[in-house]
């Protein structure tokens, strides 16, 4: 659902106009994922871009501040390039590029044209379907998950009785954060999980009390309310956490006139929190 969310929006209630905010975050980012023997051409220049130790990224920067081009091995065989520009307002040749691959590949051209002829020649070899550019934005952290008006985004359609069936976000549409700690796909992964463990828990407390009577509906609505507490508690500080990150990589400076600081560094315990999560319904540890 991403940051355009429609049920989202449709679930704003203090908002009239139905408008989630967007936050510009100060930089373009252009992306491609591509099979790393597409990019060896005749003469073998970019044999050396295409088979990167493992772990090893390539990378430049040519001395702007905040702009840089890395390629990596995202797995065997398969490249993933990242460049990334700094700007004050979003860069309105992406923004009128929608999703136009081809677009998007063009103006990457244009804006790294005065990097190493390695960086041109590997932009020229990749495929235009495989470039996705956009400025990057975040949103703020919903504080509440269940979607009781989702029925007017179309994700549930009311039922014969007039009632909207239970909703809930996840994903972007709930957290939508800037690629700054790498944290976005892998926390609605988390969501993702947690609901299936959730769900699970529920359907098992259920057979357990064998009460075949009770109203599904409710159950599920309060499953996914409880599931949306858990996860509201866990994503807050990885949300702040990413946004000051976002910050300390643009080098903002604060209205104190002191710049942003990694969160990273003025928090080593986060690590310990972020990559030791385990599902909080998940209770036999699966």
């Amino acid at each position: 659902d991403e940051l355009g969310s429609g049920s989202r929006r449709a679930d704003d209630d203090d908002d009239n106009d139905n408008d989630v905010p967007l936050y510009y975050r100060g930089r373009t980012m252009f992306r491609a994922v591509l099979n790393a023997d597409s990019i060896i051409d005749d003469d073998g220049r970019l044999r050396h871009l295409a088979r990167p130790p493992r772990g090893i990224a390539y990378s430049w920067t040519c001395g702007e501040a905040g702009k840089g081009f890395v390629v990596r091995e995202a797995s065997d065989g398969v490249l993933a390039v990242t460049a990334t520009v700094p700007s004050e307002e979003p860069d309105r040749a992406v923004s009128a590029t929608g999703r136009r691959p081809e677009c998007a590949k063009r103006r990457a051209a244009e804006l790294f044209e005065d990097y190493p002829e390695a960086v041109r020649a590997l932009l020229e070899r990749i495929p235009p379907s495989a470039m996705h550019a956009n400025s990057i934005h975040d949103m703020d952290l919903l504080e509440d998950w269940t979607c009781p008006a989702a029925a007017a985004a179309g994700v549930g359609e009311k039922d014969g009785g007039g009632v909207t069936p239970p909703a809930v976000l996840i994903g972007d549409a709930a957290h939508a954060m800037t690629p700054a700690l790498g944290q976005g796909a892998n926390v609605a992964l988390e969501d993702a999980a947690e609901l299936g463990a959730a769900l699970g828990a529920a359907l098992a407390a259920s057979a357990d009390r064998n009460d075949g009577g009770a109203d599904g509906a409710d159950v599920l609505r309060g499953t996914l309310r409880s599931f949306s507490d858990v996860r509201v508690e866990r994503v807050r500080e990885i949300h702040r956490a990413n946004r000051e990150e976002t910050k300390f990589k643009n080098q903002e400076v604060g209205s104190d006139g002191e710049k942003a600081q990694s969160y990273k560094e003025r928090h080593p315990e986060f690590r310990g929190r972020l990559f030791g999560w385990t599902p909080f319904f998940d209770k036999e540890g699966v």
